[in-house]
């Protein structure tokens, strides 16, 4: 599909980078590389790609802000769909997100979404320890915040290309790790008027990790939402 571009952010994937990518040869994809491994080498052979290889880990909000504002350079694709490069999230969702933003929503024309989630949460889910505790109260946070998300950590996203546009515009996340997803989601859910909806995914938990570093990041940022520092 020529109108969507999906950004990946890898660091050392090389293991599944391949396999990812296999699932997606109908997009354009825009990898940032951050890896000390041959990602980035083995990445080169694939068609319709783009690599920006950075050399130096500098965070995961960092890259996908990178790979974003690429995919936004002229010409403008229609959608641009994130997601994470260790086969946790499943390429043959990405149609399913796709479809998903084009699905009128209470029947009201013109009530099409403009980002699409990804949820691990829409149905019951798996226990998958520390993280899911995490990202459970991450979304209690958000709803306290007046944005009614499942999971609002949740890295496979479906943006419309209008909308991650004004969400970047003069724009950066103040946090370097996963809770950029919590800035990114308050900013947009304010821009676009909540037309924000969530769809099941599968999610398989495969090189995941828990540092207490992400807990006091994510407290930070929530205490930045809560005085209106994200607009």
């Amino acid at each position: 599909m020529n109108d969507c571009i999906v950004v990946i952010a890898t660091y050392n994937e090389a293991r599944t980078i391949w396999k990812l990518w296999e699932g997606l040869q109908q997009y354009a994809v825009v990898i940032v590389d951050d890896s000390t491994d041959s990602t980035a080498l083995i990445a080169q052979s694939f068609v319709n790609t783009t690599i920006i290889k950075r050399g130096v880990k500098m965070g995961v909000a960092s890259a996908y802000m990178r790979g974003f504002r690429r995919a936004l350079e002229a010409p403008v694709p229609r959608y641009v769909v994130q997601m994470d490069a260790g086969m946790t999230h499943d390429p043959a969702d990405v149609p399913r997100l796709l479809e998903s933003m084009e699905a009128v929503q209470g029947g009201r024309a013109g009530s099409c979404p403009d980002l699409v989630i990804g949820s691990r949460f829409v149905r019951p889910p798996h226990l998958l320890g520390y993280r899911t505790v995490l990202s459970v109260a991450a979304a209690w946070g958000m709803r306290g915040l007046g944005i009614p998300v499942q999971d609002a950590t949740s890295g496979f996203r479906c943006w419309r290309a209008s909308l991650l546009g004004k969400v970047l515009q003069d724009w950066n996340p103040k946090a370097t790790g996963f809770a950029f997803q919590l800035e990114m989601l308050y900013r947009a859910w304010d821009l676009c008027g909540g037309r924000v909806v969530e769809m099941p995914i599968a999610y398989q938990l495969t090189n995941s990790s828990f540092r207490w570093g992400m807990v006091a990041e994510a407290l930070q940022v929530y205490a930045g939402l809560w005085m209106g520092g994200c607009r």
